[in-house]
């Protein structure tokens, strides 16, 4: 598991700027 998704579970309002990184990502 990525270190930034594990960041964005520990951190509820983290999960915007996750969609933001998948949206941007490849993959």
């Amino acid at each position: 598991m990525p270190n930034w998704l594990r960041i964005a579970a520990a951190r509820p309002l983290s999960l915007h700027h996750m969609a933001q990184i998948m949206a941007g990502s490849p993959w």
